[in-house]
């Protein structure tokens, strides 16, 4: 696995390193690649592409060994992912909608006559990804 990592760019060793110190991930991924180092193949799968733990249980996966033992770290790698990205477009685009009045004009210029004061604006936006429908 040594000669992996020393091939592998420097976001995913950062990327590993995190994951492994991770309080709710951490421990089953020690415990995943202790049991068989070759399945960084996997972990890297799920890193670079989350919803790939869906087709963990899949035919087209039945050729890697273990693979239902990473069904549970990569649906939890997703839920983390997928929630992280929704704080991270509440962070910079929802918060900038409600705080930035260039936009509070534009928008009452295409609405002429409409008292944005009036309306409640909803912060929480839910996005479903399609693989989780």
């Amino acid at each position: 696995m040594l000669d992996y990592l020393k091939n592998s760019n420097t976001i995913f060793v950062t990327s590993l390193i995190e994951d492994l110190n991770s309080r709710s991930r951490g421990k089953g991924l020690i415990e995943l690649l202790s049991e068989s180092p070759k399945d960084i193949d996997i972990y890297k799968k799920i890193k670079e592409k989350p919803e790939f733990y869906f087709e963990l249980s899949g035919e087209s996966f039945s050729e890697l060994t273990n693979q239902v033992r990473w069904q549970k770290w990569g649906q939890t790698n997703f839920f983390i992912e997928v929630t992280t990205t929704g704080r991270n477009f509440s962070k910079n685009v929802l918060d900038n909608l409600f705080t930035n009045q260039v936009i509070k004009t534009r928008l009452e210029g295409l609405f002429p006559g409409i008292n944005l004061n009036q309306y409640v604006m909803l912060r929480k936006w839910v996005c479903l990804h399609p693989m989780a429908l």
